[in-house]
Formats: structure tokens, sequence, C-alpha cells
């Protein structure tokens, strides 16, 4: 349940079987464990997969909205630390 790798190949399965709302389910999951593991990147391109699938999802867009918010606060802390340094 924590490993990515199978992860995304239920949500291949899933896809392959036509089950959107199990592969967004598993896009989702997949999102979580790669921002526990400190992969944002990884988690942000899982959740614009899974909003192509459905767009309009609000918990979806706000979940992107927030990895955005915080990848880009966590790069914005690190080039003040590198600047302080210089």
């Amino acid at each position: 349940p924590n490993d990515i790798k199978g992860r995304q190949q239920c949500f291949a399965l899933c896809w392959k079987l036509r089950r959107k709302n199990e592969a967004i389910q598993e896009l989702q999951k997949i999102a979580e464990l790669a921002e526990q593991k400190g992969f944002l990147a990884k988690a942000v391109e899982c959740y614009q997969k899974a909003l192509k699938i459905r767009p309009s999802n609000p918990e979806l867009q706000a979940e992107l909205r927030r990895l955005i918010q915080t990848h880009k606060h966590r790069h914005s802390q690190l080039r003040l630390v590198v600047n302080n340094d210089a």
C-alpha cells in the first residue's frame, strides 16, 4: 500500500479497465505517498493527470494548488538561505 510503483501499476490497470474513479483514487494515493517522501514534482504530476480525467473536481484542484504553493514556498526559502550565505 505504501509502494509508489505498485500504486502506479494499479493505476495503469484501472485506467486500462476504464475505471476512472478508481484510477483517480490511485493517482491521489500516489500523490500522497510522493509528497510524504518529498517527491513534490511527482505529486503535482499525479494531480495534473487526475484533473485531466476529472477537470472540474474541486478537491483535486485544491490539492494541486496546495502542492504548488508548498513547492513555491520551499523553493523561495531555499533561495533565501543561499542568498544569505553569499
